[in-house]
């Protein structure tokens, strides 16, 4: 249900898109001018660059390996490429236009606090950031597991308190001893948040046949 609201927040927005990126130009150290470029980043998948020129809090794990993943998946989504570039867009809008807030299409009291990649304003300046994501991960208590090459063990509740990590794909493993069996399993997740920016990796065993 939350995916089926997001695309329809993504479609009004869509019409946002279109004036920010074809009405304002794309003047250098504008917002759009920065929307505008990320946008290239996608369509080269040049996620070095997109590295390379975005802000990130210091206290978030993220990398260059995050960001090439950003770019080749929202290059290879047509739908999840359209609902970021509608949403920054907006977020353009709201820094091109003085900050004023257009009543006919806010959608959110604060257009800028939603999305994994947003537009900022620091010092004077306009900025592209990716969000941190305050990550736990849930599992089987005393489950072993492996996340950024290091060790965990899951508390009594099945916790396991990551940290703040970038927008971006990451491998997980995981063990457990039940019933005096091993179970093992490994995934790979996609954190790309647009709201709700403490998420959950869920982690369940399935037990052997």
């Amino acid at each position: 249900m939350e995916k089926i609201r997001r695309k329809l927040v993504g479609m009004i927005l869509l019409g946002i898109m279109l004036f920010v990126m074809v009405g304002c130009g794309t003047e250098e150290g504008t917002a759009t001018n920065k929307v505008a470029k990320f946008r290239d980043y996608i369509e080269m998948q040049n996620g070095e660059e997109f590295f390379e020129t975005t802000e990130v809090d210091e206290d978030t794990y993220w990398t260059v390996k995050e960001a090439r993943g950003i770019v080749n998946k929202l290059k290879d989504n047509k739908d999840e490429n359209q609902e970021i570039m509608s949403v920054l867009s907006a977020q353009a809008q709201h820094y091109d236009a003085g900050g004023k807030q257009n009543k006919e299409y806010d959608l959110y009291d604060d257009v800028t606090a939603i999305g994994p990649v947003y537009v900022a304003e620091e010092d004077g300046e306009i900025v592209l950031r990716v969000r941190p994501h305050d990550v736990t991960i849930v599992t089987e208590p005393g489950a072993t597991v492996t996340f950024l090459e290091e060790e965990h063990e899951a508390d009594e509740n099945g916790e396991i308190e990551i940290g703040k990590l970038g927008p971006g794909h990451y491998e997980v493993e995981a063990t457990v001893e039940k019933d005096g069996e091993t179970l093992e399993m490994s995934d790979t997740v996609f954190l790309f948040e647009y709201e709700d920016f403490s998420p959950n990796i869920v982690l369940e065993f399935n037990d052997k046949e």
